[in-house]
């Protein structure tokens, strides 16, 4: 039961870190398939509750580093493909992007173990409709500029 949420917000940014916009998708998809393996793992060492607020404080801390590692001058523009995107920005991007898959990834573990067996269906289904109406409207907002 993956959902899209994290890669949404991700995602639609992407064109910004000026880079070659499959090889970034490819990235991130990469990521996102480790998170799943890394978030696996650290589940059966690590409490819930704290591996889902410091995987939410990895992906904010993250962003954070996207806005201090970009480049808005033509300084560092590649030779060979025009590139002026910076990899460390990229490289917090995509350390950000796998924390915020495996922050949702924990929460759905989460959201089951946190209810009980009679109301857990509905909480669960009240979180999948929540993460679908988020993704519907987030293209939205980026259109507006929000």
């Amino acid at each position: 039961m993956k959902q899209t949420m994290p890669s949404l917000g991700f995602q639609l940014n992407v064109e910004n870190l000026d880079f070659n916009l499959y090889f970034t998708v490819a990235l991130n998809a990469l990521m996102e398939i480790s998170a799943i393996f890394v978030g696996s793992v650290l589940l059966s060492f690590m409490d819930r509750c704290l591996l889902l607020s410091s995987s939410a404080f990895l992906t904010r801390v993250s962003c954070i580093f996207c806005i201090f590692f970009s480049r808005k001058d033509n300084e560092g523009v590649n030779e060979n493909n025009g590139s002026k995107g910076s990899w460390l920005q990229l490289s917090a991007e995509a350390v950000g992007f796998m924390a915020a898959s495996t922050t949702f990834d924990v929460l759905y573990v989460y959201c089951i173990e946190l209810f009980l067996t009679n109301v857990h269906n509905f909480t669960v289904s009240l979180l999948r409709q929540a993460l679908k109406l988020g993704a519907s409207i987030a293209p939205l907002l980026v259109v507006l500029g929000i």
